[in-house]
C-alpha cells in the first residue's frame, strides 16, 4: 500500500512538473514574437543560478575561495612543509611529529602491532597503479598530469626503521607544473 501510494505519488509530481515546464515553454514562445528582452528575462529566471560556492581555506592570512587558489594553497603548503629550515634540528622535530602523529593514528584505530585496514602498501602495487594511469588527460586542481607521475622517473625509498610510517614518492620530472619544478614530494602512508 505504501508503495503504491508513493508510486501514484511521483506519477502526480511527475505530471505536474510536467505541465508547468509546458506552460513555461508556452511562455517562452509568447515573449519571443512580442519582447525580446522580457523573453531574455525568463530565460534567465527559467535557467536558475549557476554560481558556485566554493569552501575557503586561510592559510597564512590568505584566503583562498576558488579552485585555483586552494590548489595553490596546497602546493605552497606542502613547499613550505617540506623544505628545510634554517634551524639545526628541523630534521629531528619533522621526524617527532611524523612520529607522534602516526602513534595517534595507531591508538584511534585501535590496531596496535597490526596494519591498518587495507593492508601494506607496497612498491610493486604502487607501481602498478601509476602504470595504469591514463595519458593526455588534463591535470585537476593540483596540477599534477598523469604523463608527470608515468614519464618521470619516480624514486620510492622506504624509511629504514619499521617503527616510521612514512614512504616518499617524489618526482623527478622537468614541467610548468608547481609540484614538478619546485620537486615537492608525494606522501603515502605505509601501514
Amino acid at each position: 500500500m505504501y508503495k503504491r501510494a508513493k508510486a501514484e505519488f511521483r506519477h502526480v509530481q511527475q505530471a505536474a512538473n510536467e505541465q508547468y515546464m509546458q506552460n513555461c515553454y508556452d511562455d517562452l514562445n509568447e515573449t519571443a514574437e512580442c519582447d525580446v528582452r522580457l523573453f531574455w528575462k525568463q530565460i534567465k529566471r527559467f535557467k536558475g543560478c549557476s554560481s558556485k560556492v566554493y569552501p575557503e581555506i586561510v592559510y597564512e592570512d590568505k584566503v583562498c575561495n576558488t579552485p585555483e587558489s586552494v590548489a595553490n594553497c596546497f602546493a605552497e603548503y606542502f613547499h613550505d612543509l617540506y623544505q628545510p629550515n634554517d634551524e639545526d634540528n628541523f630534521d629531528n622535530e619533522f621526524k617527532c611529529y611524523i612520529e607522534t602523529t602516526y602513534n595517534e593514528i595507531i591508538k584511534t584505530c585501535g590496531v596496535e602491532g597490526e596494519y591498518l585496514p587495507g593492508g601494506l602498501i607496497t612498491e610493486q602495487e604502487v607501481s602498478e597503479l601509476i602504470g595504469q594511469l591514463k595519458y593526455r588527460k588534463a591535470a585537476g586542481h593540483d596540477r599534477v598530469q598523469n604523463e608527470h607521475l608515468r614519464q618521470g622517473e619516480y624514486d620510492m625509498s622506504f624509511p629504514s626503521t619499521a617503527s616510521s610510517p612514512l614512504s616518499v614518492i617524489s618526482e623527478n620530472s622537468s614541467s610548468q607544473s608547481r609540484f614538478c619544478t619546485r620537486r615537492d614530494l608525494f606522501f603515502m602512508y605505509t601501514f
